[in-house]
């Protein structure tokens, strides 16, 4: 692979990491990132 080809691709993955980033953080900020909890995971946090 050629030193311009290895640049491409790199710069092609860091740009597809920035839109998952921002994609993460705008579903994080909505709330469509929350843990769901089973309900014998809740029943030992709650007396």
């Amino acid at each position: 692979m050629s030193k311009e080809r290895l640049v491409e691709v790199c710069n092609q993955k860091l740009a597809a990491l920035t839109e998952l980033q921002q994609s993460l953080l705008q579903k994080a900020f909505s709330g469509e990132l929350t843990a769901k909890q089973t309900d014998r995971e809740m029943q030992e946090i709650l007396p």
